[in-house]
This record gives C-alpha cells, structure tokens and sequence, in this order.
C-alpha cells in the first residue's frame, strides 16, 4: 500500500524485502528494494541517498534506532509495529524482551539537534476518531476508484484453516494481505 500512495504522489520509493519479493513490488513503483536478510539497510538507505538520508521512514518491524539513523534533516520515522518482537513459532517471552530492549527511548529535547520527528500510531487507539478515519480512508477509496489503488491479496484461507494463514505470516512468504473467509 505504501509503495502505491508513494507512486500517486510522485515520491521516490526505497524498501526493504526479501529477495524474493523485489520484483513485484518493482512492478508496484518501488525505485530501490533492499534485501534486508543479506544487506544492511541503513548503510544501503546511505549509499542510495548520497549520504542524506529519507525524509518519512515507515517501521512496522521496531528497527527504529536503524531507522531513525537513515533519516534526512526534519525527516519523520513513522511508527506502526513491532513484529521484530515476534520469533520463530512459538511465543518466546524472552526474544519479545530481548527486542524491545533493544529499541531506542527518545526523549523531546534529543531530537531538537537532530531535527527529525517521531510519530507512532496504534490503529486500536483510533475507533474511537471517527471523523478522522473517514476523512483518510475517504481518500484511500478515492485512489481505488480511480485505479491508482489495488488491494494486494496473497492468499484467500477458509477460516477453518487460519492456524495455516498464520503460519504463512510468521515465515514472511506472504506478499499482500491474507484473508480469512468465513
């Protein structure tokens, strides 16, 4: 989705997937992609940039101390996930810890010489912003209705197979959404 809103508005696009996904999300309007398995994708993000930087980063993983760093001047690094706190099959309490230790604490006056701007969202914490949401997703099915927009599903599971939608999630074959049909 964010590869598509980047190409509407005309924006340069850099990103991070697996190998395996770099050509379909080239053929999206993706201008760079990063292996981020194999390659390290701040120095990347660096050497793309010319040493400069992004202006808005979107982290739904919590690389944020990475992301923050391949931030331009008065670039944003947009919050929205943590799934770095999730490994392997199983809940394992420790990794969770482990990842979110790991994760920078930014206090208001550190950013004041960096001149960048951290912003997170919690869409759980938002139902209640009605106005709001419509006034955005108003402007998302603008974009559908205009076909600039297309919703990417990668696999329609029948709900009684949802451990096996899971399991796909959490290897990260996936490519667009998975849909749980009742």
């Amino acid at each position: 989705a964010a590869v598509q809103i980047c190409r509407k508005l005309g924006v340069t696009a850099i990103g991070t997937a697996s190998a395996g996904k770099h050509v379909r999300l080239r053929e999206l309007g993706l201008s760079e992609a990063i292996d981020y398995r194999n390659m390290d994708f701040e120095a990347e993000v660096k050497r793309v940039t010319n040493g400069r930087g992004v202006d808005v980063v979107l982290d739904p993983v919590g690389t944020f101390r990475k992301s923050f760093r391949c931030l331009a001047p008065v670039g944003k690094l947009m919050m929205y996930g943590a799934s770095a706190t999730v490994s392997g099959e199983k809940r394992n309490l420790f990794a969770a810890a482990s990842a979110v230790l790991k994760m920078p604490w930014f206090h208001p006056l550190q950013l004041l010489p960096d001149n960048k701007g951290i912003f997170g969202v919690n869409m759980g914490h938002l139902w209640g912003e009605g106005d709001l949401l419509a006034r955005e997703m108003g402007e998302i099915l603008k974009g559908f209705e205009a076909g600039e927009f297309k919703a990417i599903v990668d696999l329609e599971v029948p709900f009684a197979q949802a451990r096996r939608a899971h399991e796909r999630l959490q290897s990260r074959e996936n490519f667009g959404k998975l849909v749980l049909v009742p």
